[in-house]
């Protein structure tokens, strides 16, 4: 439960409540759908998980691009940039801030066309240049307000498995569970420690451990309440990712999106935006 945390942007500027980012839904549903932005949020984390990869970045980079990257779009359209070379910057700015190796943007161009590969039957089949990525940058770090310190579970998920001695496959599959968190709003809702404790929670019941849950309910200092908001939140997200088919839901949206910037910029009578 670091007080950094407490003390720092992501608590006061970047932790947000469910009127808000309905809010955030409600301004694109004019050509998106609540399912279709999950759906494309889904596939760019997907897409970053696949950059990060293709660079052997550490998770936590790939979570804090992933961070980035929903940042910006809490600020902005899906429209106002094309969300691939965002994503390529956000993977590009991350690697910088967490100090995992000088990467050039050289390189992060090159694991994008190879990620694009992969993609290219949903849509995602642009290439970009340098000078992109830095204009990119810029736009990102502005959305942020130069917010670029990000605390994530994964200490917390070491630190609280410590604590309450747990053995086996209850971490590993903990770690996976917050991996997949990054495909919702929980880490806009809630802080990192209760994510952290909401994911043991669920590994723990899956391979039918009670040693965390025995551990959990004598902390005097932890909302139990809380816990299973954040548990009742990811198995939301389970049940939708298991209807999830990038084909049959995301591709149709990022159509969407291209096809609803290419309108704005014809009405505005601007060449199109990156």
């Amino acid at each position: 439960m670091s007080a950094d945390f407490w003390k720092g942007s992501q608590c006061s500027r970047w932790t947000l409540d469910e009127p808000s980012l309905a809010g955030v839904r409600d301004r694109e549903g004019t050509y998106l759908s609540q399912e279709q932005q999950f759906c494309v949020g889904v596939l760019f984390a997907d897409v970053i998980r696949s950059l990060g990869q293709s660079l052997k970045m550490r998770q936590q980079v790939i979570a804090t691009a992933t961070m980035y990257f929903k940042r910006f779009y809490v600020k902005h359209s899906w429209t106002t940039i094309n969300p691939y070379l965002m994503a390529l910057t956000c993977v590009y700015l991350a690697t910088k801030v967490e100090e995992c190796g000088p990467i050039q943007t050289r390189a992060v161009l090159n694991a994008g066309k190879k990620v694009t590969q992969e993609y290219k039957a949903l849509g995602i089949d642009e290439s970009f240049k340098v000078e992109e990525i830095a204009e990119c940058e810029f736009f990102l770090v502005q959305a942020m307000e130069c917010c670029l310190v990000v605390f994530h579970p994964y200490r917390s998920l070491v630190e609280f498995a410590d604590d309450a001695k747990i053995t086996g496959t209850v971490l590993p599959l903990a770690w996976n569970i917050v991996n997949d968190s990054y495909k919702s709003d929980l880490c806009f809702l809630y802080p990192p420690y209760l994510i952290a404790l909401g994911c043991l929670q669920i590994a723990s019941s899956v391979v039918k451990d009670s040693t965390f849950s025995t551990w959990l309910s004598e902390l005097t200092n932890v909302s139990v309440t809380e816990v299973m908001e954040v548990v009742q939140a990811l198995l939301d997200l389970f049940s939708s990712l298991s209807q999830y088919n990038a084909s049959f839901h995301a591709k149709p949206a990022l159509a969407s999106i291209k096809a609803e910037r290419a309108r704005r910029d014809a009405d505005s009578g601007s060449d199109p935006a990156p």
